[in-house]
């Protein structure tokens, strides 16, 4: 079945785009475009996206999208004022088409590992269309949109923001029947102002939700109380949290970690059910509480939803673990390098203090946390402390202030940059270490990480990759 028809475009464009195929998938990057789909050409800061035209209809384009016809390719082309407002109307309009239950995630942390973990849930009960990795921002969130099938029966969509006012119209677009606020932290407190900021921005999420809509909150959080209050000015009728409050609806009445696998038990409204996930950490746990609780409220059997969970799949960059071999030395490699900010890094730090032999630390740099970022980096020698830490590799200047207050028996190496660390890491690892690595993603700390992966003797991959259409928080 097609993604799009020339029908749709045309009532989604308001234009004649008769001369246009069926339409399998719908890109913005030629990197990953495969053939059938339809190529938007946006105009960008860093490129232009109409100097790839004619490599999209070379790569199998069926069609494109543009606003300069001087760019126009050798096949069916549709020029409109602005492509991005154009992704924008075909996304109205997709999102129209649908009747399934749609659900959209915001959060500081812990929003990505529990989108896609519900995608894989719900996947499992009917047709589900879920934003790929972070696509979350102005542009991510309508291009997931539109690659959504038009008979999808759970649609999953991440948003987030890097600055005010973007939450908003991006819920608005989606029109969740759930909305759901994982966790909230001084990510982008830079950009934001004060934590304060970051909440309000959270909080306009709930602008989106369609009449009778439900809200799902971390009872634990300070905020709740405050977040469900401006759910009910706005004619929201049931907020549901999850988390240890002895008030959550779903409630977590404990958990036990060994290795990558966490046991939880939970009561959910009033049922009791014990389940485990493949995941460490209490954050890993919350996350699950929150797909309980939306499993719950679609209505799915929490016997098998149970079983699903144990079978989930684990995200590369995002806490995943890889047992490698490097020079012969068996190593656990625990890659959470997609992103960081306080929260995640001390979750991160946390999970780090469960495993058993020497434990390393390779940090880069958390952005965009303005004044606060160096008095946030020193706070973090408290948990590299409480984790246990051996050896801390640090990259990028704010990390300076962490690097310089340590012990000089945890010091490993401090570099500019995250390339760096890769001989001394390398040159410093033992049998049976535990290596951490998070950062920032403009930290590039990941390169630590696909380094040592390529340098394992198993040759194990990780699956970490490039990704547009995203912000951090």
């Amino acid at each position: 079945m097609s993604l799009w028809t020339s029908e749709e475009i045309s009532q989604a464009l308001q234009i004649d785009a008769s001369g246009v195929p069926d339409i399998y998938g719908v890109s913005i990057d030629t990197r990953t475009l495969e053939p059938g789909d339809l190529f938007i050409a946006l105009k960008g800061e860093k490129s232009n996206g109409h100097a790839y035209v004619q490599l999209a209809f070379d790569r199998g384009a069926a069609a494109v999208i543009i606003s300069d016809a001087n760019f126009a390719g050798k096949g069916p082309t549709i020029l409109m004022p602005d492509t991005q407002a154009a992704m924008v109307q075909m996304a109205k309009f997709r999102r129209s088409q649908v009747n399934g239950k749609i659900v959209a995630l915001t959060g500081s942390v812990g929003k990505t590992t529990t989108k896609d973990w519900l995608g894989q849930v719900c996947s499992k009960f009917g047709k589900t269309s879920f934003s790929v990795q972070s696509y979350n921002n102005y542009l991510g969130v309508p291009l997931s949109l539109t690659r959504m099938p038009r008979d999808t029966q759970y649609g999953i969509f991440e948003i987030g923001m890097n600055h005010p006012g973007e939450i908003e119209p991006l819920s608005q677009l989606v029109g969740p029947h759930i909305a759901v606020i994982t966790a909230i932290g001084e990510a982008h407190v830079g950009n934001m102002i004060s934590l304060e900021g970051i909440v309000e921005e959270k909080a306009s999420i709930i602008s989106g939700l369609q009449l009778g809509g439900i809200l799902v909150l971390n009872r634990d959080s300070g905020h709740f109380d405050y977040l469900s209050d401006i759910a009910k000015t706005k004619g929201v009728h049931y907020v549901y949290g999850f988390g240890e409050d002895p008030r959550a609806d779903v409630r977590l009445m404990a958990s036990e970690g060994s290795g990558n696998i966490s046991q939880v038990r939970a009561e959910v409204m009033g049922e009791d059910f014990t389940y485990s996930i493949p995941a460490p950490g209490h954050h890993s746990v919350v996350n699950s509480l929150a797909i309980v609780t939306i499993a719950r409220i679609l209505q799915f059997d929490l016997a098998k939803v149970v079983e699903i969970l144990q079978d989930l799949k684990p995200l590369p960059g995002r806490g995943a673990q890889y047992r490698l071999t490097i020079d012969g030395k068996k190593v656990i490699l625990i890659d959470d390098a997609y992103n960081a900010n306080p929260t995640s890094m001390r979750a991160g730090l946390s999970v780090l203090s469960q495993q058993s032999g020497r434990k390393i630390a390779v940090l880069g740099e958390m952005g965009e946390l303005g004044e606060q970022g160096p008095s946030f980096h020193e706070a973090l020698g408290e948990s590299v402390h409480k984790a246990g830490v051996d050896l801390v590799f640090a990259s990028g200047e704010l990390m300076q202030h962490l690097y310089t207050k340590l012990p000089e028996g945890n010091l490993g190496a401090y570099k500019p940059t995250a390339a760096e660390l890769v001989e001394p890491v390398m040159a410093a690892i033992q049998d049976g270490d535990n290596i951490f690595i998070k950062g920032s993603k403009a930290s590039e700390v990941s390169r630590v990480v696909q380094a040592l992966i390529s340098q394992a003797d198993n040759q194990q991959k990780s699956g970490q990759g490039t990704v547009n259409g995203q912000s951090n928080g």
